[in-house]
């Protein structure tokens, strides 16, 4: 009976977390690197899109269209000229499409995040998973809910990217990982099934982000040094017995016979093992990750890397806290007024000052359990040469990948499953019979409103809002309107990809005329910014194809501000009504507009 309460609940777990997962998961607009997401698993490329000419907005249904009978080489040729991201996420997803006959874009959001947030489903039963080997089942209940209510995993979820397969992959190779330790820790060589489980999911992890390196060679670098560490450790002619440390006063009336093997307070942290004959093994993903480094040393020097630049070597620190901050609590304070930001930022602060505290008490505590110590242990090292590897990214290689949170996702499996092992009451009584904390339910609660914030759109909003954006855009919508996007690369191309996919979804069928424009610009790294925009303004003397009368052409700037714009711009005239007849289109200093780029109305008559 009691097996049956169990697994009940983590069924009701996972039912919960799918449906936080899945509950408006088309509600926010895809953004820029969604965009970029989607034509690569359509098998399309930047080449599909018409660039430094007009045409009209329901063009993008040509675009985004899946191509029939593109291989997983084709996608990974595409993907490697024209982005920095290994290739197997896009052919997943491209099968993945194919599968659901996708055939416009009514139903475009919905089926490109589906993926994502099945992967982030499968999380929450790897966690219970990883935590009930390397702890206890009630524990591994514990971090499946607290993954599943998790904001942070929600968000992740809610993206058409590859973060969630990653993590649930980094998941799986941290579960290998923990059983791998667990037999050396009995002097026993693991399984050659366990090491090619712990081998292939790392070696997929690679191709499907390269951040996934880093998981990796994590794992090699504890398994190794935990090795040196008994070495150094041990001394001869004292028996473990004599060297453990009793947990508390209840053990010494136990008889010998039936105390644990070995403490976790022992002078050496593991029995002594050999990890010699398995070396190889452990060494053997280096022949996949070898070809992946070389790649990912190339486009660190890329342009579409840029915005990873170390500016404020200060930053990471607070950016690094802010982004721990939203692990397990997100509340409104992303465009809301000020009398909703402050006690809504108060309440975050108190919230994850209580949840640090109690997890370091916690975490102290659960390492000193001859049970959970060895576990402990080696995710708390995980965690820690994790963070060592960000800070040798930020500040030996110079980007500051603290700037987007999402890229934490390389260590919160494993800090969730601490904080799930944390939450069991009592850990003198058989796991079995171990309850939870009343702190958990708080968790608990605290996760699932939060949740509802994100997926309601009050909390991580998408970057670039394009849906402010467009609804800036649609003033006046009597008039034909023309968005012109400056570009200089193909995230630019995206960016005004993200406004033209929002402004299909909000226009009805009865919008007048709307048209598209990408016109290349030069580099900003000139001065004055403007100087780059030169080419966009002489672009636009020449576009054909534009609806005679009146228009309102908003220009999309990336670097340009308010000052930057020209009073006034030349708009051709060449059309089918009217041919020669060059427009001047005037500023409205009214409608000056930034969400992370710049954009102005201009009003052609």
């Amino acid at each position: 009976m009691k097996n049956l309460s169990h697994y009940l609940a983590l069924l009701g777990i996972i039912v919960l977390g799918t449906a936080l997962r899945f509950w408006h998961l088309d509600l926010k607009p895809l953004w820029m690197d969604e965009v970029i997401t989607t034509l690569f698993s359509l098998g399309k490329n930047y080449n599909d899109i018409p660039l430094d000419l007009v045409f009209p907005l329901n063009y993008l249904e040509s675009i985004f269209t899946l191509k029939p009978g593109v291989t997983c080489s084709q996608i990974a040729y595409t993907v490697a000229t024209q982005s920095t991201h290994p290739p197997l996420f896009f052919c997943l997803m491209y099968q993945w499409l194919n599968f659901f006959h996708f055939e416009s874009l009514h139903s475009l959001t919905w089926k490109l995040r589906a993926l994502p947030a099945l992967a982030g489903v499968v999380t929450i039963a790897a966690i219970y998973y990883l935590n009930r080997v390397g702890f206890s089942p009630a524990a591994g209940l514990a971090g499946a809910a607290i993954m599943a209510v998790s904001p942070f995993a929600i968000y992740l979820s809610q993206e058409a990217r590859h973060y969630t397969l990653p993590m649930l992959l980094i998941t799986l190779a941290l579960l290998g990982f923990i059983q791998i330790q667990q037999h050396l820790s009995r002097q026993e060589q693991p399984s050659y099934f366990l090491w090619f489980f712990w081998i292939v999911i790392n070696s997929i992890g690679f191709y499907v982000h390269y951040f996934s390196i880093i998981a990796f060679c994590a794992q090699v670098i504890i398994l190794i040094s935990n090795k040196e560490e008994v070495k150094n450790n041990s001394r001869p002619g004292i028996n473990s017995a004599e060297k453990t440390i009793e947990l508390n006063p209840v053990d010494r009336n136990t008889k010998p016979e039936n105390k644990p093997p070995i403490s976790l307070l022992s002078t050496s942290s593991y029995p002594t093992f050999s990890l010699s004959p398995s070396l190889p093994l452990l060494l053997l993903p280096f022949a996949f990750l070898i070809p992946g480094i070389m790649t990912l040393i190339g486009y660190s020097r890329q342009g579409e890397t840029d915005w990873l630049k170390l500016v404020n070597p200060i930053a990471p620190l607070y950016q690094t806290l802010a982004g721990w901050a939203v692990f397990y609590i997100s509340l409104p304070v992303e465009k809301q007024p000020l009398w909703v930001q402050v006690p809504a930022a108060i309440l975050m602060i108190i919230f994850v000052g209580w949840l640090g505290w109690n997890l370091w008490l916690n975490v102290k505590q659960i390492g000193s359990c001859c049970q959970t110590k060895m576990a402990t242990k080696m995710l708390v090292d995980f965690i820690v040469v994790v963070l060592i590897f960000f800070i040798v990214i930020v500040y030996i290689f110079d980007k500051d990948i603290t700037l987007a949170p999402r890229y934490n996702y390389v260590y919160f499996p494993a800090l969730c499953a601490l904080l799930g092992a944390t939450c069991i009451r009592d850990r003198k009584i058989k796991l079995e019979e171990r309850k939870f904390t009343y702190s958990f339910f708080i968790i608990l609660l605290v996760g699932i409103l939060s949740s509802v914030f994100v997926t309601s759109n009050f909390a991580f909003q998408k970057p670039y809002h394009p849906h402010k954006a467009v609804k800036d855009m649609s003033i006046n919508s009597a008039i034909p309107l023309l968005v012109a996007v400056g570009y200089n690369n193909f995230q630019d191309v995206a960016l005004g990809l993200s406004f033209a996919l929002e402004l299909r979804k909000v226009s009805p069928p009865s919008t007048p005329d709307v048209y598209l424009a990408f016109l290349q610009r030069n580099s900003l790294d000139i001065a004055p910014p403007i100087s780059g925009y030169q080419s966009v303004w002489q672009s636009l003397s020449r576009l054909q194809n534009l609806p005679a009368g009146q228009l309102n052409l908003w220009v999309v700037g990336a670097g340009l501000g308010r000052q930057d714009y020209p009073l006034h711009l030349s708009l051709s005239g060449k059309s089918s009504e009217s041919y020669g007849v060059e427009r001047i289109c005037n500023i409205d200093l009214n409608h000056y507009h930034t969400v992370g780029v710049s954009y102005q109305l201009y009003r052609c008559y």
